[in-house]
């Protein structure tokens, strides 16, 4: 269990390694203080994986496939469809990293993937089994993601291309603090990472 970050003002990842007994079983007790965001990892696979005070749930792992079940469950089977459907956070990066698109249709690509992914938050069958703070960190995220790409973007695709246009203005926009800065985004180290980035 790797980069399971409990404060978000501090954004340090801490790792728990689970020992696997002759009957390929592990048990591991986490301690968190308020909900956590990381990653489970075994051999080349890792998911996305939320946690809460107070969940006690198994998890079952087959290759590539990861299920949960009982109590705190239903977030994590929540990430791991998000995963199956292309809208995990990873995701988020892919088209940021190859650096080929325009601004603007950097934009348009990433204004259409925040959608997707709350699209699919609000049509989750297992919507039922969601904790309410989850959903807020999810949405949170999902927003805090997009205006980090968006901020960073036009630097990135200036460094391979020549053809620089002017921006559309929603960059120009997060360029100012006080159309970023919002304290109920303080849940979400990605946006304490953002604030150092632009202090920075």
């Amino acid at each position: 269990f790797e980069w399971i970050v409990d404060n978000p003002i501090s954004g340090i990842g801490k790792t728990f390694i689970a020992d696997i007994d002759s009957n390929l079983n592990f048990s591991i007790d986490i301690p968190i203080e308020r909900i956590a965001k990381g990653r489970i990892s075994f051999g080349r696979f890792y998911h996305d994986i939320c946690l809460m005070p107070g969940d006690d749930f198994f998890i079952s792992i087959d290759a590539d496939t990861i299920k949960y079940s009982g109590k705190g469950a239903g977030k994590n089977n929540f990430l791991y469809h998000s995963e199956v459907n292309g809208l995990w956070d990873r995701e988020y990066y892919k088209e940021s990293n190859k650096g080929e698109l325009t601004p603007a249709e950097f934009l348009t690509s990433m204004t259409d993937f925040k959608q997707n992914r709350i699209n699919f938050l609000e049509s989750y069958s297992g919507s039922a089994e969601l904790q309410e703070e989850f959903v807020e960190l999810y949405r949170i995220e999902t927003q805090v993601i997009y205006e980090n790409l968006i901020q960073g973007y036009p630097q990135r695709y200036h460094r391979s291309h020549q053809d620089y246009t002017e921006l559309p203005s929603a960059f120009d926009a997060l360029k100012y603090f006080s159309n970023y800065v919002d304290d109920s985004k303080v849940i979400s180290p990605s946006y304490i990472h953002n604030i150092r980035n632009q202090l920075y």
